[in-house]
């Protein structure tokens, strides 16, 4: 059974932070974690289960998607971890390592997940097993049974992982009420808790739990610092109590750098002029006595390593509170505090992921008028310091020619070390350094630090025994190619020694953008254009020679269709210099010429017949470009400019003859028209290969062709629908790609008030 609705991470953060408030019976809010998680990952089935390492056992505390028969055998009952018996147990060695286990075939095979039988009967073929860890610690696992047979994508053990995550939030703050926080105060946390989620920016997410958590422990001062990594240091950004000063400090550094030092605990001090503190305490308020330092943390953060996922610690800040009064804090506030500090680096991490996205995107929109393969590496090497916060970048290039891989694009070192850096690296293809092997094994790669792959005399050279580093391939979407290697990194940090999973995701995605945006301007869009003028031009002298030396000995008909064909192109020459203007920019066409055309006879008919012997000489039946004569009448007359219509016209119709289908009886382009309230819209449809729905608007992007166009034998430069689109826009209209493949179909949009003459037009 599919899920019809689910949540976002958002939501889910709103759902799982209710439900200490809403179940007194912690059974039932284990319970209710796992219909959640069943209703997020749209899972046939799903179990919790609890982990005791030490008597080596696993218990399921809860399940979705059973019936009452399975509840009731399944009650209490505890199972050996690795016991012989199939189906009862999990791999101990693979649950001690707190691994995510993937099983298939249970059917027929369960695999110590399930047995066969149960399997079988609840139609559960595969299933994903993921550990829950809380502080460090694994406490059990959680399960999502599907009734596909598999493989899991990516996206699904990413999505069951941030649930993981989420859910041990929920269960930190069950724990803390079994220490006996108090209802009333768990009360008003889950309400503070819940009411974070609905802020949507950092600085307003900390002022506001700053304020909350001070209310909740009944202090009056107190500062959320956030960790800088680039410079190491804790600076405050948000305070209440007024401070005389506002210092920095440095990672163990006063009590509050204290909080992140080490073990990322919180450090509560009861008296601040004890003399074990007198070299470590920084005063703020010159009247504090005691002190409490919270660590901002994500207990179980992903991170890659070499090419697995484990999780570590991920710093973001310290909340710290003070008083003039002696022992002024509680275990009890401690514990507060700390459910606080945690699920608000789970909400930081959300927002400063969905603001890197949006920077992105941003970006991505700019780099679509890059034209050259220099600027949009100069793009790419600017975001992933700028926008991501990356201190090293190296791009490297795959030469197929001489069979080697070399740098030629860095940042982060010293300029003068650069043409030395360039020179000593460039290695074979089939050597053992770790660019070669990227390349080979096209994965994406955290080595440690000494692998011996590296260069070694690079690695002493420059210094990069200090540094973390991500490799990622460049693989071209339109022939699966390894284009290269993008390299990048930071210096490690006691604080940062890992690079951590959602910062891979995120850089992976944009170089793979800017990949594609590569892959459009192999010579540059200006040489694809000037290449594409050239057809044409042969064309034409070649046709004209043919008849210069042959003009009288041929029949009337051959003469004809030699004109036609010289037509033709000089239609196609007219067309590619439209677009060489757009791409140079250097002189603008004079305004467009307004005035009163009626669209099926001027500009829809016209464009057919120019391109019939274009149809003719593929092969295909030229009467199979078909239209309604009763719609040549549907549109009334609009003030438009004819050329910059018939422009977008000639581009979509030679795009359906360009990628029709081989099969010439399979040929047909299908014009019609649609009204609506506001609107014309003419409706071009053909039968041709179709475009994949993931590029439905790529192919509108400046330079963008299709893996499937680029792979034809057939000239394009990506620029027709670009222009098109604007010149329809430019109208008020728009042009639109309303299904992907059988049929492929474009709807033309004209607006009604084109109708309209405007004050400076004519008949």
């Amino acid at each position: 059974m599919e899920i019809a609705h689910r949540p976002d991470l958002i939501e889910l953060c709103s759902a799982l932070s209710e439900i200490p408030l809403a179940y007194t019976d912690r059974g039932q809010a284990l319970q209710r974690i796992t219909e959640l998680g069943r209703q997020v990952l749209g899972s046939r089935a799903c179990t919790l289960a609890l982990v005791d390492l030490n008597e080596r056992w696993w218990e399921q505390v809860a399940c979705a998607g059973f019936d009452d028969a399975y509840v009731q055998r399944m009650r209490g009952r505890k199972v050996r971890l690795g016991s012989a018996m199939q189906g009862d147990a999990l791999d101990y060695e693979r649950v001690a390592r707190g691994e995510m286990i993937e099983a298939y075939d249970l059917q027929q095979d369960g695999q110590g997940i399930a047995r066969p039988e149960v399997a079988r009967r609840y139609d559960l073929r595969s299933a994903l097993c993921c550990p829950l860890r809380l502080e460090g610690r694994l406490i059990g696992y959680f399960n999502h049974f599907s009734s596909r047979p598999g493989p899991f994508a990516e996206e699904e053990k990413q999505l069951i992982r941030a649930f993981a995550r989420h859910a041990m939030a929920a269960i930190r703050i069950l724990e803390q009420r079994e220490k006996a926080i108090g209802h009333e105060r768990l009360a008003r946390l889950n309400r503070v808790m819940l009411q974070a989620t609905e802020i949507r920016d950092v600085a307003g997410l900390l002022e506001f739990v700053l304020e909350k958590g001070l209310e909740l422990i009944g202090c009056d001062r107190g500062t959320i610092s956030r960790l800088n990594y680039g410079k190491g240091e804790l600076e405050i950004v948000a305070h209440r109590g007024s401070p005389p000063a506002l210092p920095r400090l440095r990672i163990g550094q006063g009590i509050t750098g204290q909080a992140l030092a080490t073990t990322g605990q919180p450090v509560r001090v009861d008296d601040v002029r004890d003399p074990r503190w007198a070299n470590i305490y920084v005063a703020l308020w010159p009247d504090t006595r005691s002190e409490l330092a919270v660590p901002i943390i994500i207990t179980n953060a992903e991170i890659r390593v070499g090419y697995e996922l484990k999780f570590a610690p991920k710093a973001v800040g310290v909340f710290n509170v003070e008083s003039p009064d002696v022992a002024a804090f509680s275990p009890a506030d401690q514990d507060l505090l700390v459910s606080l500090a945690r699920y608000t680096a789970l909400l930081i991490d959300r927002l400063e992921f969905d603001r890197k996205v949006a920077d992105l995107d941003a970006i991505r929109q700019k780099m679509i008028g890059v034209r050259e393969w220099d600027d949009i590496i100069g793009v790419m090497m600017e975001t992933i310091t700028d926008t991501l916060g990356y201190d090293y970048v190296n791009i490297s290039l795959v030469d197929q020619e001489r069979g080697r891989i070399k740098t030629e694009y860095i940042t982060g070192i010293p300029k003068e070390q650069v043409e030395e850096f360039k020179r000593l690296a460039d290695h074979p293809l089939d050597s053992r350094d770790i660019q070669a092997d990227i390349v080979r094994t096209r994965k994406i790669e955290v080595p440690q630090a000494g692998d011996p792959r590296f260069d070694s005399e690079i690695y002493r050279r420059f210094g990069h025994q200090d540094l973390v580093r991500v490799y990622i391939p460049m693989i071209t979407p339109s022939d699966d190619k390894v284009l290269g290697t993008v390299e990048t990194g930071y210096r490690r940090q006691p604080y940062r020694q890992h690079i951590y999973e959602q910062d891979v995701r995120i850089l992976k995605g944009f170089v793979d953008y800017a990949v594609r945006a590569l892959e459009q301007v192999p010579r540059g869009l200006l040489d694809q254009v000037t290449h594409e003028l050239r057809s044409p031009l042969v064309g034409i002298r070649n046709n004209a020679d043919f008849l210069r030396h042959r003009l009288q000995q041929l029949p009337g008909d051959v003469v004809q269709r030699k004109f036609d064909d010289i037509l033709l192109d000089c239609d196609i020459g007219l067309y590619q210099v439209k677009e060489l203007e757009y791409i140079l920019s250097s002189r603008r066409a004079p305004g467009p010429k307004v005035q009163r055309t009626l669209i099926f006879r001027d500009v829809i008919i016209k464009t057919v017949r120019q391109l019939k012997p274009m149809v003719a000489a593929r092969g295909y039946d030229p009467n199979k470009i078909e239209y309604d004569p009763a719609d040549i009448h549907r549109i009334e007359p609009l003030y438009v400019d004819a050329a910059q219509l018939n422009q977008v016209v000639y581009n979509l119709l030679v795009n359906a003859i360009k990628y029709a289908e081989d099969e010439p009886a399979r040929f047909t382009i299908r014009i019609s028209v649609n009204r609506t309230r506001d609107a014309f819209v003419i409706v071009f449809k053909d039968w041709g290969i179709g475009i994949r729905p993931e590029y439905n608007e790529m192919i509108f992007e400046s330079g963008f062709r299709t893996p499937e166009a680029r792979q034809r034998d057939v000239n394009g430069s990506g620029l027709g629908l670009t222009i098109a689109r604007r010149i329809m826009r430019d109208l008020g209209g728009d042009l639109r790609l309303a299904n992907c493949s059988k049929p492929t179909e474009f709807h033309m949009i004209l607006p009604k008030r084109l109708m309209e003459a405007p004050d400076d037009s004519h008949d």
